[in-house]
């Protein structure tokens, strides 16, 4: 008996692969890496889009920027389609995607008016592609142990980036110029920076996520997990104590005010022994850079304020639309007031902000951070209108707003939205949150009072239907 194929089973693999070879003749390598990263990502997708919801939330800080980009649109673009046009599902909604789509309105007006439209879409192009990926996740997990897979596997790379980080303090790497005035601190011999390229960018990663490595350990009770959570997390703050980053060291401290004061308002108690001991045991290299915060003899200081001048003159002058979406028509309009400081960006979240999409679209920006870490706290945090507390979720949301209050106060001294690998990972903080609002109002029973005082009881589904 003659077994007959089916030529169709080719098809879709055979075009795939003339594709790829033809962008790897046409291109080079770095695009048939990409292209093969999104044929990678769709395929997953085609066959569990958690399981590539998964993979690339794990592998997308240590790819290239081109692969990581290539990546989130993978799992975004594919999902949409196959949720739209193949399966035809109804999209779930969340009270996030309001406040986004007038913020996504406002940055792609600001990009077709851009000063410099080409170099606009870049940022505008990382926005869109974490918005798709985001999309897909809120999409896609549906419930609480998914959700504890996801920041797991989540935090499994943020303790191999911060492991990486503590190797680099042994085997040494290089300090740049611009990252130290080394006359007023000529004890740092290493600043690390791990995975990405600038030791204040690890330290932006570090800020935003550790905070849910301690909502895992603060929420368990085995005594195993407690041991492997505390060990990612002591891993996490040496690392950030190793980039010697101070504006990191702010937000942390931050971070941790908020956790506390969400958590349970005596622990802010433990803080005074804590300081003392701080103080008495750090070495005096990170006792030294803490207090060179306020030296404004400090090269590094004397820039910011520098740069912050300036660009209050570019704000002048651009009050109402700004220059324009993105870091590079603001540097193109900042080097033409002075052209002896070439820099990237405002080394401030909020002023960069005002410089780019004008005070109207920073007043929009602004409301949709306060929606990012209201909500979590209001929902998840206080759990006000559930009949029974749901701990772990509570614990997730008071990681949510910790790290995002923690990686914006940081933002003071940086511009955190500005690398495309901090642009995703802001996108997945939030879709942490917006994830567990999603389940706890989806699993959790429902307290609804009358004018009679009496109470009846609802389920998420009941009340949907």
């Amino acid at each position: 008996m003659v077994r007959s194929e089916n030529k169709g089973n080719y098809l879709v693999p055979g075009i795939i692969s003339i594709v790829l070879l033809l962008v790897y003749l046409l291109f080079g390598p770095k695009f048939f890496l990409a292209s093969l990263a999104l044929a990678f990502g769709g395929f997953l997708s085609l066959i569990n889009i958690r399981i590539a919801i998964y993979t690339v939330t794990f592998l997308y800080v240590f790819l290239p920027n081109s692969l990581g980009l290539a990546s989130f649109f993978g799992v975004g673009f594919v999902y949409f389609v196959r949720r739209i046009f193949v399966e035809k599902e109804r999209i779930k909604p969340s009270i996030y995607w309001g406040v986004i789509g007038t913020y996504f309105l406002i940055i792609l007006i600001q990009t077709l008016t851009s000063v410099d439209i080409r170099g606009s879409i870049r940022d505008l192009g990382i926005h869109t592609v974490g918005l798709l990926y985001l999309f897909a996740v809120y999409n896609s997990i549906e419930t609480k142990t998914q959700l504890n897979y996801y920041v797991c596997i989540l935090s499994v790379a943020v303790t191999i980036v911060a492991g990486i980080g503590i190797l680099q303090a042994f085997t040494g790497v290089e300090i740049r110029a611009e990252w130290l005035d080394v006359q007023n601190n000529p004890d740092i011999a290493v600043r690390v920076f791990s995975v990405f390229g600038n030791p204040n960018t690890l330290a932006e990663y570090l800020v935003m996520f550790s905070p849910i490595a301690v909502a895992l350990f603060w929420h368990t009770k085995s005594l195993k997990k407690k041991v492997v959570y505390g060990l990612a997390v002591c891993l996490m703050l040496a690392c950030l104590v190793l980039t010697m980053s101070r504006g990191g060291w702010v937000g942390i401290a931050m971070a941790a005010l908020v956790f506390c004061i969400l958590v349970d308002k005596r622990l802010l108690l433990l803080s005074i022994p804590l300081a003392i001991g701080a103080l008495l045991f750090l070495p005096d290299t990170i006792i030294n850079r803490l207090l060179s915060i306020g030296n404004t003899a400090d090269s590094s200081n004397s820039y910011r304020f520098q740069i912050w001048n300036v660009t209050k003159e570019v704000i002048k002058d651009y009050p109402v639309a700004g220059v324009g979406f993105g870091h590079l028509p603001y540097k193109e309009v900042f080097e033409t007031y002075i052209r002896t400081m070439p820099i990237f960006h405002a080394h401030n979240s909020f002023i960069q902000t005002i410089a780019e999409i004008g005070f109207a679209g920073f007043l929009m920006f602004i409301t949709m951070l306060v929606f990012f870490i209201r909500y979590p706290i209001n929902i998840l945090v206080k759990q006000v209108k559930y009949i029974k507390e749901d701990k772990y979720l509570k614990y997730i949301g008071v990681g949510v707003a910790s790290g995002l209050i923690g990686v914006f106060t940081h933002g003071m001294f940086e511009n955190v939205l500005y690398l495309p690998k901090i642009i995703f990972s802001f996108w997945v903080l939030v879709g942490i949150g917006a994830l567990g609002i999603k389940i706890l109002d989806k699993k959790t029973p429902l307290l609804v009072s009358h004018e009679d005082q009496r109470y009846k009881i609802y389920r998420g589904s009941e009340i949907d239907g």
